[in-house]
């Protein structure tokens, strides 16, 4: 991730802005005195002003830690934000027409963030195609709940498990090992569910190749899923047949479709995992 000198690029940003007549005299010395202040002062402090911007976010989720509990105190933190936003938006873009910002999420921060041209033109650049595949999604007119139920539990996660492998080229692996670790979380009883990952890994698969997705694709929203136990093992399944490169992807999913046909009749039948069942009952089962 490209690092920068935060007090060299707050001194253009400032520039830009009084070149550009963005605001107004008074917000532009607010943003100044205030925002940029409180992030120069932090990283003169601690040494090192030479940051990324993912740092620039681990300095933002501090700042909210420190405020968030102070609503006197609130107009200070949101003018931090935004001016470290605006500092971290000019290193990406060297623009300072930042967008309007969503409520404060810490997981929702890159999320929210327009790529650059660049990442929007590139199928292969993670951000790009996450903003791209919402777009779509949002297009179907679902409602904000829905939307919310995706972006937190699904493409947030697509994007931060990006970003902790070190990339930003969408890659199949990573999503499905995404995926198959949620599904250990569900099945150690440490979460609820993993729908919304299963069902943004499919939206961005679909959407990375064809450049569009499908009503078929969206519903529906509360799909019939196996218990745990037989989803992780489709799941591990269909996660090492796509590793080991052995089957091609049609073949897998087709594999994937029969395989959970046959574990939703075991379930049927009362099993909720492999314990004790024999060769008599998957010759009924096979033969229901």
């Amino acid at each position: 991730m490209k690092t920068f000198d935060v007090s060299v690029i707050s001194e253009l940003v400032l520039r830009k802005l009084k070149d550009e007549g963005v605001f107004s005299a008074n917000k532009i010395s607010s943003i100044n005195t205030i925002g940029f202040r409180a992030v120069l002062k932090y990283f003169e402090r601690v040494g090192n002003v030479i940051v990324n911007n993912d740092i620039l976010r681990g300095f933002l989720e501090q700042q909210h830690d420190k405020y968030k509990d102070d609503k006197k105190l609130a107009w200070r933190w949101q003018l931090i934000r935004r001016s470290t936003e605006l500092i971290m938006y000019f290193a990406t873009t060297g623009r300072i027409d930042l967008p309007l910002l969503p409520k404060w999420n810490k997981r929702d921060c890159q999320l929210y963030i327009k790529p650059t041209e660049e990442q929007l033109a590139n199928n292969d650049n993670i951000y790009g195609l996450v903003w791209r595949t919402r777009t779509a999604l949002m297009a179907f007119g679902y409602t904000n709940c829905t939307i919310k139920y995706y972006d937190l539990g699904g493409f947030g996660k697509l994007l931060d498990a990006h970003k902790n492998a070190g990339t930003e080229i969408y890659s199949r692996k990573i999503c499905a090992q995404l995926v198959l670790d949620m599904q250990r979380l569900v099945d150690n009883g440490r979460l609820r569910r993993c729908q919304a990952v299963r069902k943004a890994v499919a939206l961005l698969h679909e959407f990375h190749q064809y450049g569009s997705i499908t009503p078929a694709t969206l519903s529906p929203f509360h799909e019939v899923l196996l218990n745990p136990n037989f989803e992780a093992l489709v799941e591990e399944y269909g996660n090492d047949a796509l590793f080991s490169e052995k089957l091609s992807e049609v073949t897998v999913r087709t594999a994937k479709s029969i395989i959970k046909g046959f574990l939703l009749v075991l379930e049927d039948a009362g099993f909720s995992s492999l314990n004790g069942v024999t060769l008599s009952t998957v010759c009924s089962v096979i033969t229901v």
